[in-house]
């Protein structure tokens, strides 16, 4: 989010000349970005220890396409962890869930039961 501030300045001498003067001054700046007014992202993704090679749990349906499985706090995305390790569903709702490495043009692959090793990562 975005502001401007602006001032305006008169002044004029106390010696009783009727001279005034006059100046505004404008600025633009940054009130508050776009990711402090944002809550923090969690993730679930694989173990794999390099970041530039995990995957990331992803939901998909045919209507919406692939997207990230994104939760508001860690003790949600443990808990969804948990679930998938205990249950080893392919599905969560009408959604398939499956992984998708962090690199582009990366394929969604449907999640087996090897892969419910999945952990928790804040984004």
């Amino acid at each position: 989010m975005s502001a401007t501030a602006t001032l305006h300045f008169a002044a004029r001498y106390l010696a009783g000349a009727h001279e005034r003067w006059q100046c505004s001054v404008a600025t633009n700046f940054t009130l508050v970005d776009r990711s402090a007014g944002l809550p923090d992202r969690w993730v679930l993704c694989d173990v794999e220890p390099l970041r530039s090679q995990r995957k990331t749990l992803t939901l998909y349906s045919r209507r919406l396409g692939v997207f990230e499985a994104v939760v508001l706090d860690p003790e949600t995305a443990c808990a969804f962890a948990l679930w998938e390790a205990e249950t080893h569903a392919p599905r969560a709702g009408r959604f398939a869930l499956g992984l998708i490495g962090r690199q582009a043009h990366s394929a969604f692959a449907p999640i087996s039961a090897a892969d419910s090793g999945a952990r928790v990562d804040g984004d």
